[in-house]
C-alpha cells in the first residue's frame, strides 16, 4: 500500500506503508463463559524507532533494524516546507479502536514506534491463527543516547481461540 502525505508544511511525498487492523475487546465485553474460549498464550512485540536531529533543518526517523528510514528536510526560506527520503517499508498496526490514520503520525517517533509494534502483535495472532487478541497493554519508553533518542514500544496481548 502507497500512501500519499499532504498537510500543512508538508511537501507531497508516497511513503510506502502496509498497515494491520485487529479489533479488540475488553474482557467484560465479549460476555463470554470461561468454557466459551480458550487463552493460548500471552505474546509481547517490541518495536524500537530512532529519532536524530540535526540542526533545525533536518531530522531522521528510522526502525532500529533497517525496516525502514524517514528522512526530513525543513526549508525555512518555503515557508517551513517538509520534504521526505524513505528506504524500506514503513508497516504500521492499529487496533480498532484507536484506528484514525493521520499522515502527520509519519513524523512522529513515539507514534512510529507505537505503530510499528501494533503491527507485529496483529502479524504474530494472523500467524497463529487465533481468533483473536484480548486486554492489549501498550507502553513506550524513551531513552536518549548522545544526540540519538530512542523510543521503544511494547505490546503484551492475551491470544484466544474461541470453541
Amino acid at each position: 500500500m502507497l500512501v500519499f502525505v499532504s498537510s500543512c508544511g508538508i511537501q507531497s511525498v508516497i511513503v510506502p506503508k502496509a498497515t494491520n487492523t485487529i479489533s479488540t475487546a475488553s474482557f467484560k465485553d465479549l460476555n463470554l463463559e470461561r468454557s466459551n474460549y480458550e487463552i493460548l498464550t500471552t505474546e509481547i512485540a517490541e518495536a524500537v524507532v530512532v529519532y536524530n536531529e540535526k540542526g533545525n533543518s533536518q531530522f531522521t526517523i528510522k526502525e532500529i533494524n533497517g525496516e525502514f528510514e524517514l528522512k526530513y528536510y525543513i526549508d525555512a526560506k518555503k515557508l517551513n516546507q517538509t520534504t521526505c527520503e524513505h528506504k524500506g517499508v514503513v508497516r504500521l498496526g492499529y487496533l480498532s479502536n484507536d484506528y484514525s490514520y493521520d499522515p502527520n503520525e509519519l513524523l512522529s517517533a513515539e507514534c512510529l514506534a507505537r505503530r510499528v509494534a501494533i503491527y507485529r502483535i496483529i502479524n504474530s495472532a494472523k500467524l497463529q491463527g487465533v481468533d483473536g487478541i484480548i486486554e492489549p497493554i501498550i507502553s513506550t519508553n524513551v531513552e536518549q543516547k548522545g544526540d540519538q533518542i530512542y523510543f521503544k514500544s511494547s505490546v503484551v496481548a492475551k491470544f484466544i481461540k474461541l470453541k
